[in-house]
């Protein structure tokens, strides 16, 4: 309970403070009117109670105040109109309570999705999408809801709290039977309440793991599908099934059992309680009457608190897993000290860089320029360092030693984020989005106007075969842009670095997947562009060798200037063809 008690007060996006005042004044409002039920009972059936004459006394006060008399008709009235204000207040802080679940759902989610993409690059390498979306998605859903439930368990201990308080006023020995009824029930179900919260926390895991799974698995379908390799897969998948079948069965069990003992536990008592109140007590009729409408709520309100804790419990894996993600992420927050406006002029230059990934070294005393508006090559075997050559160019890691500079400045003063959007960037996977093409173009920027698009699309060599498209730009192009050939997904590709009119367009293994006359053709393409954009081209494919002005030669994380580059003459422009 304490648990639950917690979350709900480190809940950022909530007032507590107005949730319980709301819910303290409906506890007074309740505790008036189911007080006031005492000298209704004892009037009507004219019966004396010393419990009711202590009311009724109270009560007179307020009465004298208003000018009115005790009567039974003012009584009644008085319960009716506290007991309405009693679900009013009750109704209003738990609305503002479900209000802010929802808030707070919206806070999680934005707090990841900022804390992942502002996060530095090593810390993507560790990461499934799959876990990440489920967190996005359900996880965070379920952590509003926790603080939904924790308010309700607060409700619940102060309703309990009330209760207490006015059956102290009606009889103070069937007070403390209710409170140790109420006692009880949490103790005896305090195993079933820890139960359930390690079955969510095993819930939540083991769903992340088959989300991930399942992501990894569908982007990797077609050579599973290809080759038939997917029954060991499946046979994986099936153990984490039944490990989800198992944490579901325990937290089934648990809320079960906590429902069905809490009945029996409360009628044990319940019985015993009359018994005694009635044979030994001998308490008054009203006042035994009273008490038992007391005790009913008190071990209603104190089976639903523990329900209430059992559900929060549930609730609480997810809202822990959610917001441990979340640190993670903020914690790996990219660090950018530079200020200063890249100015890019001078171009580019690497002095005796070296670049290790934990003890393995990847890049050895590496020193080059980049002139701009020229096509600089890098070319070499797979593993040779030539994509962490530009990962290093962009900012992504940092050298172990040596200096980059970007124009005339070291890279550790430059603002990476002006630096960034400088830059046009085409990677060798091709990750489309699933939607159309105006989207994967844009980005979800719809200031992006169609001229601009158009433009991209020409400099790309791809708005022949948009126009053939069934819808043109709108046209939806499937998942990871299966619809379209490996030719028309890299131009699409393509257009988009060329869209937001980069400075400097880098280009990572882009024709690597390709056949050798689509390949010529997007090269062609890319020599057009020469002395718009500073081209950085990363390659082992010699097609690229040829429209070069600097070509440098990668191998074993060192580089070496080819011989006749250095001060080669830029390569007269092709004409710019359409794409086919």
């Amino acid at each position: 309970m304490l648990k639950a008690i917690r979350l709900f007060f480190q809940t950022k996006e909530a007032n507590h403070f107005l949730v319980i005042l709301c819910l303290l004044l409906a506890s007074i409002s309740e505790t008036i009117g189911i007080g006031t039920l005492l000298p209704v009972i004892a009037i009507a059936a004219g019966i004396e109670s010393p419990g009711a004459a202590q009311i009724t006394s109270i009560l007179k006060v307020g009465f004298d105040w208003l000018g009115l008399p005790v009567t039974l008709g003012g009584l009644v009235a008085l319960v009716a109109v506290f007991m309405t204000i009693k679900a009013g207040l009750t109704f209003a802080a738990l609305a503002y309570a479900a209000s802010t679940g929802a808030n707070v759902s919206r806070s999680l989610r934005q707090r990841l999705t900022s804390a992942i993409f502002n996060a530095r690059w090593g810390f993507f390498s560790d990461q499934r999408a799959g876990q990440v979306s489920n967190t996005l998605g359900t996880e965070s859903s379920i952590a509003g809801e926790a603080f939904v439930v924790s308010a309700n368990v607060v409700s619940s201990v102060i309703q309990t709290v009330a209760y207490a308080v006015i059956a102290l006023f009606v009889n103070w020995k069937l007070a403390l039977l209710g409170v140790a009824t109420g006692f009880i029930l949490s103790v005896g179900l305090q195993s079933m309440v820890t139960s359930a919260r390690r079955a969510s926390y095993k819930l939540t895991d083991q769903t992340n793991n088959l989300l991930a799974f399942m992501v990894d698995a569908l982007a990797n379908i077609k050579p599973l599908k290809t080759m038939h390799r997917y029954d060991a897969m499946l046979v994986s998948v099936g153990k984490i099934f039944g490990k989800l079948k198992r944490a579901v069965m325990t937290r089934e069990l648990s809320k079960a059992g906590l429902a069905q003992a809490g009945t029996s536990i409360v009628a044990i008592i319940a019985a015993l309680g009359i018994y005694l109140a009635n044979s030994f007590l001998h308490v008054p009729f009203p006042d035994l009457l009273v008490s038992a409408i007391i005790f009913n709520q008190i071990v209603t309100v104190s089976t639903r608190l523990q329900r209430m804790v059992q559900v929060a419990a549930i609730f609480e894996g997810s809202y822990v897993r959610t917001l441990s993600l979340i640190e993670e992420a903020e914690a790996a927050r990219e660090y950018n000290p530079g200020t200063a406006e890249p100015r890019l002029a001078g171009g580019f230059r690497f002095d005796g860089v070296d670049f290790s990934h934990g003890k393995r070294r990847i890049l050895t005393d590496v020193s080059l320029e980049i002139p701009v508006n020229r096509v600089t090559v890098f070319s070499g075997p797979s593993g040779a360092g030539k994509t962490t050559i530009i990962d290093l160019l962009i900012g992504l890691h940092k050298a172990s030693s040596g200096t980059i500079h970007i124009g005339d400045k070291p890279i550790n003063e430059i603002d990476l984020g002006a630096w960034r959007h400088q830059i046009g960037y085409v990677p060798q996977e091709l990750n489309l989005f699933h939607a159309s093409v105006r989207t994967n173009l844009t980005l979800g920027d719809e200031t992006v106007s169609d001229d601009i698009l158009h433009a991209a699309l020409d400099k790309a060599g791809a708005s022949e075969f948009i126009r053939e498209l069934s819808a043109g730009l709108d046209t939806d192009i499937g998942e990871m842009g299966s619809k379209l050939s490996g030719g028309q997904r890299q131009r699409i590709s393509l257009a988009r670095a060329l869209v937001a009119n980069p400075k400097v367009l880098i280009l990572d293994e882009v024709t690597s997947a390709l056949d050798p006359e689509t390949e010529a053709e997007i090269v062609r393409n890319i020599a057009t562009l020469r002395g718009e954009y500073t081209i950085i081209a990363i390659t082992h494919r010699p097609a690229w060798t040829d429209i070069a002005d600097r070509l440098y030669t990668v191998s074993a994380g060192t580089v070496k200037l080819a011989a006749g580059t250095s001060r080669r003459q830029p390569a007269k422009r092709p004409p710019r063809k359409r794409a086919k």
